[in-house]
């Protein structure tokens, strides 16, 4: 039941781009319509901290459906200790629909589904990305899906020291992503080094990065399949939106 219920991200070229929050009047239509409209896409707990992310695709309709001029995103820290923003990275993708994707439907027999990552740090207070562009045009359909999939970078070196090997037992904030204390030791988990691998192939973090961190980029993992999740196709998160062009 779970992988049926999705966010209705409405597509329409009435809404307005958000500028700043600074010296609007929320009684002025004009200024509310720029704070306003935000639309959920996803939302979780990291860090102990309930966030939410909200969207606003922005466009015009053409024959084929909406094509989208640009992407705004803003997250919402609702409760929690810590803070969560932005590392500025987003990016929308094809996504393969698969023999037994929950998402075929008749009703559209035509339905595309994309990924949109998003780059998001711990201890970070960037709330707003105002400008995302997509590298190929994007033509948005009545029912197509969009998957809304967060990456973690680690919190900030100066802080976690999780790229100075040899002053890690310094960290002022373990990052528990990637790594944890054990007394006097703080070290980088097995997973740690699997999602810090994974953060270079994608451009994210340097190879000095991860030199500086004990991690030797050339060569393999010393295990296989950590984390792999077996015959399970849909992670049950509210991380799924359906599109309607009204």
């Amino acid at each position: 039941m779970h992988e049926n219920l999705k966010y209705t991200l409405k597509l329409d070229e009435k809404i307005q781009a958000f500028n700043t929050f600074e010296g609007m009047d929320p009684k002025n239509p004009e200024d509310k319509a720029q704070i306003a409209d935000w639309q959920p896409i996803y939302a979780h707990k990291h860090y102990g901290t309930l966030f939410l992310i909200y969207a606003k695709f922005l466009g015009k309709k053409v024959k084929e459906g909406f094509e989208v001029d640009r992407v705004q995103l803003y997250i919402q820290n609702y409760e929690g200790e810590v803070t969560l923003g932005f590392t500025q990275f987003a990016e929308l993708n094809d996504m393969q629909i698969e023999a037994n994707d929950p998402d075929i439907d008749p009703r559209y027999p035509n339905r595309k589904k994309y990924k949109l990552n998003i780059g998001l740090q711990a201890l970070n207070t960037e709330n707003v990305i105002r400008n995302y562009r997509t590298m190929d045009r994007v033509v948005l359909q009545q029912g197509d899906v969009i998957m809304t999939q967060p990456f973690f970078l680690p919190v900030t070196n100066a802080i976690s020291r999780i790229f100075d090997g040899d002053h890690i037992n310094k960290s002022l904030f373990v990052d528990p992503i990637f790594m944890k204390r054990d007394g006097d030791e703080v070290y980088i988990t097995q997973q740690g080094e699997m999602l810090l691998r994974d953060l270079l192939n994608g451009g994210h973090v340097e190879r000095k990065d991860l030199f500086g961190a004990g991690i030797d980029p050339d060569s393999p993992q010393s295990f296989e399949n950590f984390g792999e999740q077996k015959n399970r196709t849909t992670i049950c998160q509210p991380v799924f939106s359906q599109c309607d062009i009204p």
